[in-house]
C-alpha cells in the first residue's frame, strides 16, 4: 500500500512539475514575442526619425538656397543701380564742364556758368 501512495505522489509531483515547466515555457515565449515586438517598434522609430531628420535638413537647405538666390539678385540689382548712378554723375560733371563759357573781350577773360543749361 505504501508503494501505491509513493507511486501516486511521484505521478502527482511529475504532473505538477510538468505543468509548471509548460507554464514557464509559455510565458517565456510570450516575453520573447514582446521583446521582438519591442525591437521591431524601435527599428521603425529609428527609421521614422531618420526620415524626419532628412526631410528637415532638405527643407532648411532649400530655404537657405532660396535666401542666397534672393541676396545674390539683390546684390546684382544694387550694383547695376550704383553703376547707373555713377554714369549719370559723370554725365552731369561733364555737362557742367561743357556749360562753362569763356568770354573773351579785349579787356579780360572771365569764366561764366550758363544758368540755363543745368
Amino acid at each position: 500500500m505504501i508503494w501505491k501512495i509513493l507511486d501516486r505522489a511521484g505521478t502527482l509531483a511529475y504532473l505538477l512539475l510538468s505543468t509548471i515547466l509548460i507554464t514557464i515555457l509559455m510565458s517565456n515565449s510570450s516575453e520573447n514575442a514582446g521583446v521582438n515586438n519591442y525591437s521591431e517598434k524601435l527599428e521603425a522609430l529609428k527609421v521614422e526619425s531618420m526620415r524626419v531628420m532628412s526631410n528637415n535638413v532638405s527643407y532648411f537647405e532649400s530655404r537657405i538656397n532660396k535666401l542666397s538666390e534672393t541676396q545674390d539678385s539683390y546684390q546684382v540689382s544694387t550694383d547695376q543701380r550704383v553703376y547707373i548712378i555713377e554714369q549719370r554723375l559723370k554725365e552731369l560733371q561733364s555737362d557742367k564742364k561743357n556749360n562753362q563759357k569763356i568770354i573773351n573781350n579785349n579787356i579780360s577773360n572771365a569764366t561764366i556758368n550758363n544758368p540755363y543749361k543745368e
